[in-house]
């Protein structure tokens, strides 16, 4: 169970590091700050959100 919840944290992580790289306006000079916002929005959280609902329920 919590080996799936390691390999979903470990997808987060290479999702942003993805967008960190190779989306030019995710981090763009213009802004005074990191957009963490527009991440949690453009990242997949399901498989975190499926882990943590499991294990709630239980299963």
């Amino acid at each position: 169970m919590f080996e799936s919840f390691n390999i979903a944290v470990q997808h987060a992580f290479k999702e942003f590091f993805h967008l960190a790289t190779c989306n030019s306006n995710f981090f763009s000079k213009t802004q005074k700050k990191y957009t963490i916002s527009a991440f949690f929005r453009q990242i997949n959280l399901k498989p975190i959100t499926d882990f943590l609902d499991n294990l709630a329920a239980g299963n």
